[in-house]
């Protein structure tokens, strides 16, 4: 089975601008685990606030 959440994910870096910040519903990996943003306009550093954890990389390679 695809996992779609490691097709999507991208390193994440601190957004320069609201022009950069990431949308409602993407991915990132962040020190080793993949977050999906729960707000638009997100330019906040992953945590359980405004992030979902979705799963360790090692745990997601493995779906």
């Amino acid at each position: 089975m695809k996992n779609n959440l490691l097709e999507k994910q991208q390193v994440w870096i601190q957004p320069e601008n609201i022009n950069a910040a990431y949308r409602l519903g993407e991915v990132v990996l962040f020190e080793g685990r993949l977050y999906k943003s729960l707000v638009s306009n997100n330019g906040w550093q992953p945590s359980l606030a405004m992030w979902e954890l979705c799963a360790k990389k090692d745990d997601a390679k493995r779906v």
